[in-house]
């Protein structure tokens, strides 16, 4: 395998709610349903800053400074 990427990506229900994270990142949402739960996670994800060629804001969040 030349090209291979593993990260851990979680989605929970928890009472009435839904919770997806990836912890590789420390990005977690919380939604209503299971969808908006991994759509809140994806678009956290866009505004993430993850490395130097990421296209991402160039201002890092929180958890990464």
């Amino acid at each position: 395998m030349s090209n291979r990427r593993q990260s851990t990506f979680e989605v929970a229900q928890m009472g009435k709610v839904w919770i997806a994270s990836i912890s590789l990142f420390g990005i977690s949402a919380i939604g209503a349903t299971e969808a908006d739960a991994i759509q809140g996670v994806l678009e956290a994800l866009k505004t993430h800053t993850v490395g130097a060629s990421s296209p991402a804001s160039l201002e890092a969040c929180e958890s990464c400074q």
